[in-house]
């Protein structure tokens, strides 16, 4: 008997230390998470974008997110782009971006870029409301993978744009 209490509080004392620890926060919990993209939802201003033509600001159309991009183009070309080398790692893998965009005119396309070059793109009808961009794949590059807004010919109208994601395969 005695030796079944001293097993039982042994164990009583294993399970608390034990539980203590996992209650623990890890150091992991504090530390920042990288992703592919810098400032994916426009947080912190245009930081990481490179946006060229039109008035650019940010406004707060999209639900649930605090910023987003908003072009004013009057009979001009534009490009929202974001290029990174993170993934260089994983070249020749499926690789896939989401978005969410709002547009008042046609002529504006959404395209993955690999190893500096624009690859599928695809054209953005126009709406009242958002639409979204999911899952759109390419093949990982071995020099730079970004992904890019953009009107080829001159434009007249806005576009809004916020929630970017970009990485491998499955983005759910």
């Amino acid at each position: 008997m005695r030796q079944t209490i001293i097993f039982l509080m042994a164990l009583c004392l294993f399970i608390s230390i034990k539980g203590y620890a996992q209650l623990k926060p890890a150091q992991s919990q504090y530390l920042v998470e990288k992703g592919v993209l810098i400032n994916p939802s426009f947080e912190q201003g245009y930081k990481g974008w490179v946006i060229t033509g039109c008035t650019k600001s940010l406004v707060t159309e999209t639900p649930y997110l605090d910023k987003s991009l908003k072009l004013t183009c009057v009979n001009e070309t534009f490009s929202i782009k974001q290029v990174s080398t993170s993934l260089i790692d994983f070249k020749n893998q499926q690789g896939a971006f989401d978005l969410q965009i709002k547009t008042t005119a046609s002529g504006v396309n959404v395209s993955s870029i690999t190893n500096g070059n624009r690859d599928n793109s695809y054209t953005v009808i126009s709406d009242t409301t958002f639409k979204r961009f999911k899952e759109i794949g390419f093949i990982v590059g071995d020099t730079d993978n970004g992904i890019e807004v953009y009107s080829d010919t001159n434009f007249t109208g806005e576009i809004i744009v916020d929630n970017f994601k970009l990485g491998l395969g499955n983005l759910t």
